[in-house]
């Protein structure tokens, strides 16, 4: 199976839920549409809750790495 992180719901304005699927996540990361880091976590579990609640309106792509180093990637947006 291949690593891969899926976001929903996209878009989203309250809370965004990760999950990672194929491999042992071990970090994730997301960047605004600027390649500014908005927030980070390591050693992270195969499903996690974001507040973005506070995040300006936008794209912002989702970085995640497995414990292998395969990286899975995934947009999603932001909305009021």
């Amino acid at each position: 199976e291949v690593f891969s992180v899926n976001a929903y719901p996209n878009p989203a304005s309250g809370t965004l839920m990760l999950s990672a699927t194929g491999g042992t996540l071990s970090s994730l990361q997301v960047f605004n549409a600027l390649g500014q880091l908005q927030w980070r976590l390591d050693d992270a579990s195969p499903q996690q809750s974001v507040s973005v609640e506070d995040w300006p309106p936008g794209i912002y792509t989702i970085v995640a790495r497995a414990s292998s180093g395969a990286l899975s990637k995934r947009q999603v947006m932001i909305q009021r």
